[in-house]
């Protein structure tokens, strides 16, 4: 007697299992994490600190590296790594005084800022506007424009002359944040990558 008619309609019968039992499967190893809803963010932390990654291009001349800011009330120290770890630049403000220590550890402020800044930023450094641009939020200093998402978010900021777009949320142990930041000005192309981020008590 041939059992292959039976064989098949027993195969039949499993299916159903087998592809609840196979989509059980899928969902334990494939299901992506949902990505963190953006919000939309009042205040900026007193004092926090961030590390991530920073790449900048102005004209034919582009560079990459770490960047580490530590903020603390109106104090904040931006450290900027070059490859392999060699310190490229150390920002130093306290209030509205801004400084640079170099990678030879001269400090240098006032007009020769002014000029190292151009050099290798193609003007001034937003180091005072970064902590809001961050955070998702327009610096209230300076004029701009806003451009908001459907749920609410910011999605673009232009101030300054610069043009700030938030590609990318991410959550920091409850504290959602931009987790990629466009940067534009002229000739000039930054790109911020957010690895940690933790506001400080």
């Amino acid at each position: 007697m041939n059992n292959r008619p039976m064989r098949i309609i027993g195969y039949l019968l499993l299916l159903p299992v087998l592809v609840q039992l196979s989509g059980c499967f899928f969902i334990d190893w494939f299901t992506l994490p949902a990505k963190p809803k953006p919000v939309i963010k009042t205040t900026v932390p007193k004092s926090w600190r961030m590390a991530g990654r920073l790449g900048m291009i102005n004209k034919d001349e582009g560079w990459h590296g770490n960047l580490n800011w530590v903020q603390k009330e109106s104090n904040f120290n931006v450290s900027i790594a070059g490859p392999f770890g060699s310190k490229a630049a150390e920002f130093i403000g306290a209030g509205d005084s801004l400084q640079l220590r170099s990678p030879m550890g001269e400090m240098i402020g006032g007009e020769k800022l002014a000029a190292w800044q151009d050099k290798n930023f193609g003007g001034p450094f937003p180091v005072k506007s970064l902590p809001y641009w961050i955070h998702g939020m327009a610096s209230p200093d300076i004029k701009g424009a806003i451009v908001k998402g459907k749920g609410g978010s910011v999605d673009e900021i232009g101030q300054g002359g610069w043009v700030i777009r938030y590609t990318r949320w991410r959550d920091f142990k409850g504290q959602t944040m931009p987790g990629k930041v466009d940067l534009s000005k002229g000739a000039v192309r930054m790109k911020l990558i957010l690895d940690d981020y933790k506001v400080l008590e």
